[in-house]
């Protein structure tokens, strides 16, 4: 049995296996490493999966859904799901539970079974790869994710047959492939020059133990550029009408040259784009694209959306309270990893070399493949990640204590304090139990009563509270005052797992999907 490494991006969705000890990509057949992050059903019925489904999505929208992973854990009615229904134009329903399914040639479909389908089809291809059986992953997915959408992703890899070993954010992922064996002490900053936005990473790495301190991103990446060249490719048929311009099969074929002329000035100095019979003059001639793109003009392109990231880079240094010159390493992945100026901006912003890791696409998914290895083999070496982007505290109004869960602790957590007991006599005292999502105001999830304190001195009697947290999100506060017991258990997302027969019914719609 092998473990992969599963990372879950906005626009692909790569695995990496294990081989002799080193991980490798996982290839699907003609969709080269990973899959595309899109399902679709074509008018005559038939399930289109990946790279197919991407190039017709502009033809058959209605039928398409592309980016998965931002419609994971949507609540409906929530301000994301509204977005999402405004700019998909496949119909968005409301599921039994609560969230958001899709409703794609008359049959309903939750996002956690379109995302089992691509899983599927990595899984299929790992075991290939690897030459063993598929069972377990290390899954990815970004720090900023909140537990819906975590176990959203989880409940996708269970519907395609995949127990999770842990899930973990995609920054320590890429810092494991650093730091493989290394038994240093370091601060790293891990930049993704990613589709949708240029993200900052801020990662501590002791002896095995990885953890994110902080994190920032900018508003736009690599799609915003593509769609900058795809618009100068446009304006570039000056043959054809506006109207004919935006005619979906012109469109696509647009759009797909734009990501071509990326990913060929990221290794040459000039990009030729050459489209014949891509449509039809007013006169009756064929008209064909052809137009060269140089580096010159690509950075042209790319300064704006770079400044952003740069902008993300200082953000995250500030709040992790570190000055770039302190910085042990930095890392840079992600499609954009070796666009013409993307070294440059981040040595002159960092002031010292970065480094491109080698596959900086698939680095995230590689990372897990080893963090999975060492999760399941009998090794002193233990990886312990980040999976718990928020921060709990557990406060008592009268006393002042607390119980703190720092943003970014590892999982499971658990710590306890010891508290004295009230001055006053009181008889019972309330607990407030609040979490902070970055970025977000705090909250009260609940509060929990502790009887039986009495008038004693102050510090003879009290009460240990103890905090802790699983990997399930589920926190729990249990205190024991002289020889009781209390305890409340609060689970912080109110989407529960799918249960058993859930995942079997997903997974016998998915065999009957993709074997239709």
């Amino acid at each position: 049995m092998s473990v992969i490494g599963l990372d879950i991006g906005s626009s692909a969705i790569r695995a990496s296996v294990l081989r002799h000890g080193t991980p490798v990509d996982v290839a699907v057949e003609r969709e080269g490493d990973g899959i595309s992050s899109a399902v679709a059903i074509s008018s005559r019925g038939r399930l289109l999966l990946g790279r197919v489904a991407e190039m017709q999505a502009l033809t058959n929208r209605a039928g398409t859904v592309v980016n998965l992973r931002g419609t994971l854990g949507l609540s409906w009615g929530s301000a994301r799901a509204e977005a999402a229904r405004r700019t998909s134009a496949a119909q968005l329903r409301e599921s039994p539970s609560g969230e958001i399914s899709w409703e794609i040639a008359g049959q309903e479909w939750m996002s956690e079974e379109l995302l089992a389908m691509l899983i599927r089809t990595l899984k299929e291809s790992a075991a290939n790869t690897g030459g063993a059986r598929i069972e377990s992953c290390v899954l990815n997915v970004p720090a900023e994710f909140t537990p819906e959408q975590r176990r959203s992703a989880v409940d996708a890899c269970r519907i395609a047959g995949i127990d999770v070993l842990s899930c973990i954010n995609d920054a320590c992922a890429t810092a494991a492939v650093w730091a493989g064996e290394r038994p240093v002490s370091a601060t790293i900053a891990v930049v993704d020059v990613g589709t949708a936005g240029i993200r900052c990473n801020i990662v501590d790495v002791d002896a095995g133990c990885i953890a994110l301190r902080a994190r920032a991103a900018s508003a736009q990446g690599v799609r915003a550029l593509e769609d900058a060249i795809a618009k100068q490719l446009l304006e570039s048929l000056t043959q054809l009408s506006e109207a004919e311009r935006q005619a979906p099969m012109i469109q696509q074929r647009v759009i797909e040259s734009a990501r071509r002329v990326a990913e060929d000035l990221s290794t040459e100095d000039e990009s030729l784009v050459h489209v014949p019979f891509i449509g039809v003059a007013e006169d009756g001639r064929s008209v064909h694209l052809k137009r060269s793109f140089t580096s010159d003009e690509f950075e042209e392109l790319y300064i704006d959306i770079l400044h952003g990231g740069i902008g993300a880079c200082r953000d995250a240094l500030a709040m992790a309270e570190i000055e770039a010159d302190s910085l042990d390493a930095v890392l840079i992945c992600g499609r954009g990893a070796n666009y013409p100026g993307t070294q440059d901006a981040l040595t002159w912003l960092f002031h010292q070399p970065c480094e491109v890791l080698d596959a900086p696409i698939g680095a995230a998914a590689r990372g897990a493949a080893l963090i999975g290895d060492a999760l399941v083999a009998d090794s002193s070496r233990h990886v312990v990640l980040d999976a718990a982007p928020f921060e709990i505290s557990v406060t008592t109004p009268e006393l002042g204590a607390s119980v703190v869960v720092p943003a970014f602790a590892p999982l499971p957590f658990a710590s306890s304090v010891r508290l004295p007991t009230s001055r006053d006599g009181q008889s019972s005292m309330k607990m407030l139990v609040e979490y902070c999502v970055p970025g977000h105001s705090r909250s009260i999830l609940g509060d929990l009563t502790l009887s039986g304190f009495g008038g004693g001195e102050a510090g003879r009697d009290g009460a240990t509270v103890r905090v802790e947290m699983g990997d399930d999100f589920g926190i729990r506060v249990s205190a024991k005052v002289r020889d009781d017991d209390a305890g409340r258990r609060i689970v912080r997302d109110s989407t529960p797992p799918l249960g058993a027969e859930a995942v079997a019914a997903a997974r016998k719609r998915l065999r009957a999907a993709t074997n239709g």
